[in-house]
């Protein structure tokens, strides 16, 4: 959230562990099921959690059978990456920390119908969006992740298998960042992601 201070400046307080969660709610009862919260090793206190994608399949490795949660640190402070949630264990783990992939463009104007654009926030100046990692979405299969910071015009993608390897691979980081795909430009900025059964991604313009 971002708070105003008592000269009406605004500013975004740091996180709290704890506070940042997922959230399972029953739709049948309207009812909280399942809280899934985040140490402070893998949500920092600067982290902003933004779009998220599940794959609930059973079988799927390196989880523990329920499924799992690929989500984005957005992060306007420049630590952006991707977050994993085992559902079944609420176990959680980082990949991709400040990858080139993941990091926002430095000064980025977007453009549209041939007018640039800045970030406007009232009571301060002028300047630039500084999202990182922000759009994603996962292929029907489930084994592979589209995405893209907010403030650049390249398409990512990597296996989902290097997302959901754990830190008792000593590689895992390594082999993650080995394995980015850089599909290139796609003619603008884009915001979230959706998706359908065909495989298709649209790119939404922020």
């Amino acid at each position: 959230p971002t708070i105003l201070n008592s000269q009406g400046e605004p500013s975004m307080p740091y996180a709290q562990p704890g506070g940042p969660k997922v959230v399972a709610i029953s739709l049948a009862n309207n009812s909280i099921y399942e809280t899934f919260t985040f140490p402070a090793s893998v949500h920092y206190p600067d982290s902003y959690l933004n779009d998220l994608r599940f794959d609930l399949r059973p079988n799927v490795t390196g989880t523990s059978g329920k499924g799992i949660a690929y989500l984005v640190d957005s992060s306007d402070e420049g630590r952006p990456g991707f977050i994993m949630l085992d559902l079944g264990t609420g176990e959680s783990w980082r990949r991709l920390d400040q990858d080139k992939s993941v990091l926002r463009g430095f000064n980025d104007v977007p453009s549209y119908v041939g007018q640039p654009f800045y970030y406007s926030s009232p009571g301060k100046p002028t300047s630039w969006l500084r999202e990182g990692l922000d759009g994603l979405q996962i292929t029907p299969d489930g084994e592979r992740l589209y995405y893209s910071p907010l403030t650049t015009n390249r398409l990512y993608s990597i296996p989902t298998a290097n997302l959901r390897e754990r830190d008792s691979n000593p590689s895992a980081e390594l082999s993650a960042r080995a394995n980015v795909s850089d599909h290139g430009q796609r003619g603008g900025n884009a915001n979230g992601f959706e998706g359908d059964d065909l495989g298709n991604i649209y790119q939404l313009m922020p």
